[in-house]
Parts: structure tokens; sequence; C-alpha cells
């Protein structure tokens, strides 16, 4: 019994054939791959750009909006300081308690 088989054989004697075009044999895991590239900077880039700007533009009116706001509380706390500066009594003794 024989256990050569033909399909050795044919792959052995096979050779390269300069004849052929080599613009053919792209893998086509290059391809892949240059298209996930592609990819990633035509459109992924892009909108990490946009994201980064936008928390960006956040953080700046939340700082404004903060400083407004002490602004704010200062103009109201010199406001009340003076209602309470025009309306204490004459007198300054301390306000008795009354019994129990």
């Amino acid at each position: 019994m024989v256990w050569r088989g033909t399909v050795r054989n044919d792959m052995a004697n096979q050779r390269p054939d300069p004849d052929k075009d080599e613009q053919d044999n792209i893998p086509w895991v290059l391809l892949i791959c240059l298209l996930a590239m592609v990819l990633t900077l035509a459109i992924a880039l892009p909108l990490v750009g946009l994201a980064i700007m936008d928390a960006n533009n956040a953080t700046n009116a939340a700082i404004v909006e903060v400083d407004r706001m002490r602004r704010i509380r200062k103009l109201m706390m010199r406001e009340l300081e003076e209602k309470n500066a025009n309306t204490e009594p004459a007198e300054t003794a301390p306000a008795q308690e009354p019994a129990r």
C-alpha cells in the first residue's frame, strides 16, 4: 500500500508564476486595517474633538455663572446689612428674655 498522495506532489511542484499580476494579491486583512484607520481618523477623531470642545464650553459657562452668583450674593448681603443697619433700634441694651 502506497501512502503517497497526489496533493502533496502537486503542492511541491507549484512555483510562483512570474507572469501573474501582483496587484491581485492584496491581502484582505490589509484592506480591513486601512479601512479601520481611515474611519478612526476621519470619523472618530473629529467626534472626540467635538466632545472635548463641548466640555470646555460647558466648563467656561459654569465658571461665568458661578462668578455671577457670587456677585449677586455679595450684593444681596450688602443690601441686607444696609437694611438691618437702618432698622436697628436706638437702644443698644441687650434684650431680656422672658422668665419661664
